[in-house]
């Protein structure tokens, strides 16, 4: 029989942030990050929108990833496109290597980097871009990047690891 333990209250609430990369595609692939907290009541969609500037039918929006920071806050990642604001400065996107845990049994990376987390989220665009007509339709708002998206190499978002049993 499983043993619960002593404690059964809920568990403490913990702050929830919401990171978003909003994505373009020229002078070739870039995104903005912007984060916040979660406003009073607010959810986490509607939180992007705030962040970035967004109206109903402006883009796509995909939650990516979530992930734990050392002072307990939870980080929820999302990806914004097409870049609701192009004339707000953007950080090139080169390098695409994600970050990755030590081991298979432990998927959280010791570090992640900005452009880490922004290669999992392009990855995740160009899945969506290839299974979603709806996504692909907000995609191709921006030529550019619905081209780039396309060059990707077909991939998860994450990263299997491969054993050699």
């Amino acid at each position: 029989m499983l043993q619960r333990s002593r404690n059964y209250g809920p568990p403490a609430a913990r702050p929830v942030q919401v990171e978003v990369y909003a994505f373009r595609g020229v002078p070739g692939l870039a995104y903005r990050r912007v984060a916040g907290h979660l406003g009073a009541g607010e959810t986490p969609d509607l939180a992007v929108a705030r962040l970035v500037g967004l109206h109903d039918g402006d883009a796509l929006v995909h939650s990516t990833s979530w992930r734990p920071m050392p002072d307990g806050t939870i980080v929820l990642t999302y990806a914004v496109a097409p870049e609701p604001r192009p004339a707000e400065t953007a950080t090139p996107l080169e390098d695409l290597t994600l970050a990755s845990g030590d081991e298979p049994s432990r998927p959280t990376p010791p570090e992640v980097t900005n452009d880490q987390v922004a290669a999992h989220a392009v990855r995740h665009l160009g899945f969506l871009l290839d299974t979603d007509p709806s996504a692909r339709a907000a995609l191709e708002r921006d030529p550019a990047l619905t081209a780039l998206l396309a060059d990707l190499p077909p991939a998860l978002a994450g990263k299997l690891a491969t054993s050699s049993a």
